[in-house]
C-alpha cells in the first residue's frame, strides 16, 4: 500500500480496517452533500428537536441543520487522528505484560476503527431524519445504541481473553 494511502486510511492492519476507513469519511461527506443539494428546497424554518413521543418541540433555521454534518466530520477527523497516537497514550483497561500487549493494542486499533464508523453512522442518523423534517424514530434509536454498545462490548469480550495470554 503506499504510504500516502497507508497514513490517509489510519495505518490499517486488516481490511476491515480498510473499509471502515473509507466508509467513515464518505457517510459524512455523503450528509453534507445531500443537505447541500436539499438546502434550497427546505422551509425557512425546520423542526431541530422531537420528544420520545414524535413530538416537535424545538424549531429552529434550516441553517442549523448544517451543525450535524459538521461536528460528525470533525468528530471523524479527530478518530482519524487519535489512530496515530503512540500506543502507550492508550488506555486498555488492562494489565499489559510481554505476553498480552499485540493483542491488546490490536483489539485496541479494532476498537478505535470500530467506533469511528459507529460515530459516522450515529451522526448520520440524527441528521438525516432532520434534514427531511421527520422524527428520528425507533431506527435512529438502534443505531445510536449500537454506535456506542457494540464496539465497547466486542473489545471487553476481546481484552477479557488478555489475561489468559
Amino acid at each position: 500500500m503506499p504510504k500516502g494511502a497507508y497514513i490517509l486510511l489510519g495505518k490499517p492492519e486488516r481490511v476491515y480496517h480498510i473499509v471502515f476507513g473509507v466508509l467513515s469519511p464518505l457517510i459524512q461527506i455523503a450528509v453534507l452533500v445531500w443537505l447541500a443539494v436539499m438546502f434550497k428546497d427546505l422551509p425557512d424554518k425546520v423542526p431541530i428537536h422531537y420528544d420520545f413521543s414524535g413530538e416537535v418541540t424545538g424549531w429552529g433555521g434550516k441553517g442549523t441543520l448544517w451543525m450535524l454534518p459538521i461536528i460528525g466530520i470533525a468528530v471523524d477527523i479527530g478518530m482519524w487522528g487519535a489512530q496515530f497516537l503512540p500506543r502507550s497514550a492508550m488506555n486498555t483497561g488492562v494489565r499489559m505484560t510481554s505476553r498480552n500487549s499485540e493483542y491488546v493494542y490490536g483489539c485496541a486499533k479494532d476498537l478505535m476503527v470500530d467506533i469511528r464508523l459507529g460515530l459516522s453512522a450515529l451522526f448520520a442518523s440524527m441528521s438525516v431524519p432532520l434534514i427531511m423534517s421527520r422524527e428520528p424514530g425507533t431506527v435512529s434509536w438502534i443505531v445510536v445504541a449500537a454506535a456506542i454498545i457494540v464496539p465497547v462490548v466486542r473489545y471487553a469480550v476481546r481484552v477479557s481473553k488478555a489475561k489468559y495470554l
